[in-house]
C-alpha cells in the first residue's frame, strides 16, 4: 500500500506490513494460520492519571457515543 496506489499480493511473509481491506481488524491484530499460531504477552497497563464523565444530550448521540467508545477501547487497551 502507497500514498498514491495499490499493489495486490496474494501471500505476506513474517514482517510484511500490509493492509487488508473488508476485515474488521484493529491495530495490533494479528493473523495467522492455526498450525503456526504465536500468542503475545499481555501488555502493561498503569492506573488511570485523569478521568471524566460524558453525558450525551439525545439518544441518537448516546448510540454514537457508544460505537465511538467501543471502537477506542478495542484499539487502545488502554483505555478501559
Amino acid at each position: 500500500m502507497h500514498s498514491n496506489k495499490r499493489e495486490e499480493i496474494d501471500t505476506a511473509t513474517a514482517g510484511d506490513i500490509i493492509a487488508i481491506m473488508g476485515i474488521d481488524c484493529a491495530s495490533g491484530d494479528t493473523y495467522c494460520s492455526t498450525a503456526k499460531a504465536c500468542t503475545l504477552e499481555n501488555i502493561f497497563v498503569a492506573d488511570a492519571v485523569i478521568k471524566m464523565s460524558i453525558n450525551p444530550i439525545s439518544r441518537d448521540n448516546a448510540d454514537k457515543l457508544s460505537k465511538a467508545l467501543q471502537r477506542f477501547r478495542k484499539e487502545d487497551p488502554t483505555s478501559a
